[in-house]
């Protein structure tokens, strides 16, 4: 259990997000729990839920390439297809992003979140 707190942590920030979520990495999979300690919704029905209250939300993933690092053939792929297909219908926009060279992705959240001890109308990102 000692682990499972950051991501409690992080539940809690995206579901009390109020204007973005903007979550960019290698890949996403939707269907994880964010802990298994306590009964939460997959992050993809997390994302659906604050999309359709008015959460801009915004994922970008990067593309899979296949073959040598001089002639890439970047596509979507499962992992990308997929993301793109469960989010279709809804105001959650997946973007992908071929790999540059050396490309090391880094992954990162940025969200609004409340500012502590201050006026509850007031956020930070």
């Amino acid at each position: 259990k000692a682990g499972d707190s950051s991501w409690i942590d992080l539940y809690r920030d995206i579901k009390n997000a109020q204007h973005l979520i903007y979550i960019s990495g290698y890949t996403l999979y939707p269907d994880l729990k964010l802990s298994r300690y306590t009964p939460c919704e997959t992050l993809g029905a997390l994302l659906l839920d604050r999309a359709d209250k008015g959460v801009q939300v915004l994922i970008t993933v990067q593309e899979t390439c296949w073959g040598s690092p001089c002639e890439h053939s970047c596509h979507l792929h499962d992992p990308e297809r997929h993301l793109k297909l469960r989010f279709a219908a809804s105001s959650v926009r997946v973007c992908t992003k071929p790999p540059t060279r050396d490309d090391h992705t880094t992954s990162f959240i940025l969200l609004d979140t409340p500012q502590e001890n201050v006026n509850l109308s007031q956020r930070k990102m």
